[in-house]
């Protein structure tokens, strides 16, 4: 940890200075960004397409479900504001489950939730660069333990809701049940290969959105919550959810005085991920044309056709929905990190200048080779760069394996083997492992 940080030209060395400027500066991510977005005419109401007659309701808990909610927690000794750790109340919940079954009930009966498990306890992580900018470092941010207990109850209901009535797109394989990022990854790659077996050019773009989950609009995602059948006393529940959040920075055992969010779905909660999926569920509708493939925030788009020409002036037409579908929805899009690849069988000829690829007037960028959920995928669908990195992270693991043989037991080395190595071999292998590898 660095004592010193740097504030444009000046130096803050104050412990307390340190943790508000932190706060200050997680808290400004999202409104900052979502306020550099212009504002189109449109409604969000524009894309939401579809009658949903049935309502969620949040059918009452019991003292049962709550035990084995705490149960399936992990025993974290990490704690939120509170200083009760998820290990304390896995000891205690089969004393307090049931008086805390008539509180959650109590707020799933009057829409409200209490303001103190909306206070988040903030720690920065240094990700790489100068140490002394406050940009250079990430929030993990802790709540409290009954929170998430709350929220995974009405989580289990809100999935249930959107099973049952297939509100979610087929698209998206994010956070959700008999869905991973290995599917989403085979379902690009057999995008790619149908269209070279009909010797067809595609294009896949990828899209980097940045920070998606501090700019989600509140009063949007209302609206979608509410078109989506969450109505009623429901609704009123996550609007409570919603509004009144805060969070504290804690860095070098200074806590910073509580900042209020105003965007963005709660870092660390067991809610956000689905409520976002909900936010972004009708991007499906801003495309005539192009597939998506979603994991999350991670999206691709994909398109093929014989005419490179069509293909091309097709892809530029529905990038320009998306600009607006992007802008409504007041998520920022990271243009310098978001590129595309023209996929083609090997030895086509096409012409490398008739490849304009624009996004809201900006030039994205055409790559050989990108990565997807972790797989390099490349033009030809040749496995040679994803290899090379699977075979790079493991021979630096293999070094470290090859050093401890003689001082630890032989199932301590295998421990090691199946966390440090076999990952890198299994993940998405399906797609990569059985295809002859071309260099």
């Amino acid at each position: 940890m660095t004592d010193s940080f740097r504030n444009g030209n000046d130096e803050i060395t104050d412990k307390y200075a340190i943790v508000g400027k932190f706060n200050e500066y997680f808290v400004n991510i999202g409104p900052t960004l979502a306020n550099k977005i212009p504002m189109p005419p449109d409604s969000c109401m524009k894309y939401l397409t579809g009658t949903y007659k049935n309502s969620f309701f949040l059918k009452p808990t019991t003292r049962d479900e709550i035990i084995d909610v705490v149960k399936a927690m992990q025993p974290k000794k990490s704690a939120g504001y509170d200083n009760i750790s998820t290990e304390t109340i896995k000891l205690v919940i089969p004393h307090i489950a049931a008086p805390l079954s008539k509180i959650i009930n109590k707020s799933f009966s009057t829409g409200s939730v209490p303001d103190e498990l909306k206070i988040a306890k903030v720690c920065p992580i240094f990700k790489q660069g100068d140490r002394s900018q406050f940009s250079n470092y990430r929030p993990i941010s802790v709540l409290p333990t009954f929170s998430k207990i709350f929220e995974k109850l009405v989580c289990n209901r809100l999935t249930n809701y959107l099973s049952n009535h297939a509100i979610l797109c087929q698209n998206q394989y994010g956070f959700r049940s008999n869905h991973d990022t290995s599917m989403a990854v085979i379902d690009i790659v057999d995008k790619i290969t149908s269209a070279m077996d009909s010797h067809q050019f595609s294009i896949g773009v990828f899209v980097d959105l940045s920070k998606a989950f501090d700019t989600l609009n509140h009063k949007i995602l209302l609206i979608k919550l509410n078109h989506y059948g969450i109505r009623g006393v429901a609704l009123d529940w996550f609007k409570s959810y919603l509004t009144n959040r805060y969070q504290y920075v804690e860095y070098n055992g200074v806590k910073s005085n509580p900042l209020g969010i105003i965007c963005g779905v709660p870092q660390g909660s067991v809610l956000g991920p689905v409520l976002f999926l909900l936010y972004i569920n009708d991007l499906v509708n801003a495309t005539n044309s192009l597939e998506l493939i979603l994991f999350a925030d991670d999206t691709n788009l994909f398109m093929s056709d014989a005419s490179l020409d069509r293909l091309v002036t097709t892809v530029n037409s529905d990038l320009t929905r998306l600009a607006n579908w992007f802008a409504i929805n007041r998520l920022s899009l990271n243009v310098t990190k978001t590129n595309f690849i023209l996929f083609t069988n090997v030895g086509k000829c096409y012409d490398k200048s008739k490849i304009t690829v624009m996004f809201n007037g900006t030039l994205v960028t055409q790559v050989q080779c990108s990565k997807f959920l972790g797989v390099y995928i490349d033009e030809h669908l040749k496995w040679a760069t994803h290899v090379q990195q699977v075979a790079s992270k493991v021979s630096r693991n293999v070094g470290i394996l090859q050093k401890l043989r003689y001082i630890i037991q032989q199932y301590c080395l295998m421990m090691l083997y199946n966390c440090f190595i076999l990952p890198y071999l299994q993940y998405c292998c399906i797609v990569w492992g059985c295809i002859g590898i071309q260099f």
